[in-house]
């Protein structure tokens, strides 16, 4: 496996586990502490990691249907668009606070 494969498997776990700690933080309205000092509400965090773990899945399938042959690079043009739609989104709508203070 060279390095792309490499970094399309760190980002599908990132992506992966962020989507899951969502879905589960919109299902059942808690975060962890450490996340649930960060944002407003529960579910402006799990919509927050939803996004994120989209984005990079949406970054993986973009560059692995090319490189298996699945679609042409249009495809994976109009893929990467709206993931990067979908993270500047996720960014305005739903960031952290900024009063937040970090702890040791």
């Amino acid at each position: 496996m060279g390095f792309m494969g490499w970094i399309n498997l760190v980002m599908s776990l990132i992506g992966a586990c962020s989507l899951c700690l969502g879905i589960r933080a919109l299902a059942t309205g808690k975060l962890p502490r450490r996340l649930s000092e960060q944002y407003r509400d529960p579910v402006a965090g799990g919509r927050y990691l939803v996004g994120f773990g989209l984005f990079c899945l949406l970054q993986v399938v973009g560059y692995l249907g090319v490189e298996f042959g699945l679609f042409g690079s249009l495809v994976r043009g109009a893929i990467v668009v709206l993931a990067f739609v979908l993270a500047a989104v996720t960014v305005l709508l739903h960031r952290r606070r900024r009063d937040v203070t970090s702890r040791p």
